[in-house]
């Protein structure tokens, strides 16, 4: 009877926790998607900034101007990607990040665009720098130094 019982009570959460799921779309995601991190850059760089916000994991997400600012500082000083070199995904100070470097047509040493994420994919940070400049990464398997 017991057995029975489990089986039901598994059956039961599992109908009622599909709805929950299904009310927080894009919520289930993998940090470690490449396409949504691709997709993230493309946002950026095409200006499409009120997606972004919309996909930013934190409450108080960096407000549409701000992301533009930063968009109009990187195509003064780099102009536009021309290139993509590499394509990564790094651990840095415990979280996910995706770091993507490329050339860019006005800026001779390679830009890295950084992408911060929580673990089900959404936005918790960005940052862009030289690649020279690139912050250090966890080393792997130890755990991360906050």
């Amino acid at each position: 009877m017991s057995r029975l019982r489990s089986i039901l009570t598994a059956l039961a959460y599992l109908l009622l926790a599909g709805p929950l799921l299904a009310q927080a779309p894009g919520r289930t995601q993998a940090s470690d998607s490449l396409s949504l991190a691709r997709q993230y850059t493309q946002w950026f760089y095409q200006g499409e900034m009120d997606s972004l916000v919309e996909h930013w994991a934190d409450m108080t997400p960096p407000s549409p101007a701000e992301l533009h600012k930063r968009r109009d500082f990187l195509e003064v000083k780099a102009g536009t990607e021309v290139e993509v070199i590499e394509e990564k995904f790094v651990k840095r100070k415990g979280q996910t990040q995706y770091w993507r470097t490329a050339r860019f047509s006005g800026h001779q040493e390679p830009i890295l665009i950084r992408w911060v994420l929580d673990p089900q994919g959404w936005l918790a940070g960005m940052g862009m720098s030289p690649l020279s400049a690139a912050p250090e990464i966890d080393a792997p398997g130890r755990p991360a130094v906050r």
